[in-house]
């Protein structure tokens, strides 16, 4: 059980682009972002530019990060579900979403219809 990989989707459904495991999504309007998948909310934080961090902990060893957020609407160590909104960001922005396995970006991951396809 502690190997199985968490069903995951996209935190949103505007475009992005990929590159090196992250993806960036260029927004227009303000954005709400909810969770990728059901987790534990282990981390909250600030960023360089003072906007602010999310980390998840999944099942399998996997953590899930959401960056550029200005307003956060979770706390630590709770309990969400992929319909979860998380908070915001700015339409000035790019939201940042990182999928991470023993502290290692996870690089070789494919999108179907929203859905994170776990490759080998």
């Amino acid at each position: 059980m502690g190997n199985k990989k968490p069903t995951l989707t996209l935190p949103s459904n505007e475009e992005y682009e990929i590159k090196n495991g992250e993806f960036s999504f260029k927004i227009d309007n303000n954005l709400i972002i909810k969770s990728a998948g059901s987790g534990i909310v282990k981390n909250i934080g600030f960023l360089e530019n003072g906007l602010k961090f999310i980390e998840i902990r999944h099942s399998g060893g996997i953590v899930t990060r959401y960056e550029n957020l200005k307003i956060v609407g979770v706390g630590l160590n709770y309990n969400v579900k992929n319909i979860h909104i998380l908070g915001t960001c700015e339409s000035s922005q790019t939201f940042i979403f990182k999928v991470y396995l023993n502290g290692e970006i996870i690089k070789n991951l494919e999108v179907i219809e929203g859905e994170i396809i776990w490759q080998n």
